[in-house]
C-alpha cells in the first residue's frame, strides 16, 4: 500500500485518503502529497526554468511557483503531466476547471 501524506504530516493509506478526498478534502485546501512528490516537482520546476508557463505572465520564481498537473489527476504525476505556474495562474485555471466540471454535472440533471 503507497503511503501518502497530508500537510500535517498525517499518514494515510491510500482506501482511507480516497475516503477523505470523496468528502471533499480538495475542495477545504489541502494539498495531498504523494511519496516522491517534491523531487517530482522540482523536475518539473527547473525543466521550465521555474517561470510560469502562461504565455500572458511569464512569473519567476523558485519558491511561489506552483506545479499544475495537466489532465487533472492528481495520481498521475509524469513529468510529461506536470506544468509550472504562478499561484494566480494556477487559482484561474482550477477555478475554470471547477465551474466546467459543475456545468457538465447540471447538463446530465
Amino acid at each position: 500500500m503507497v503511503n501518502t501524506r497530508i500537510n500535517r504530516n498525517v499518514n494515510l493509506n491510500r482506501k482511507r485518503l480516497g475516503y477523505l478526498v470523496r468528502q471533499g478534502l480538495r475542495k477545504i485546501g489541502f494539498h495531498i502529497e504523494y511519496e516522491g512528490w517534491y523531487k517530482i516537482r522540482h523536475k518539473a520546476l527547473r525543466r521550465d526554468n521555474y517561470t510560469c508557463q502562461n504565455p500572458s505572465c511569464g512569473f519567476k520564481s523558485r519558491r511561489k511557483n506552483t506545479v499544475h498537473h495537466i489532465n487533472h489527476n492528481t495520481e498521475d504525476n509524469r513529468i510529461e503531466n506536470l506544468i509550472t505556474y504562478c499561484r494566480p495562474c494556477h487559482d484561474k485555471i482550477d477555478a475554470n476547471t471547477d465551474l466546467l466540471e459543475k456545468t457538465a454535472q447540471e447538463e446530465k440533471t
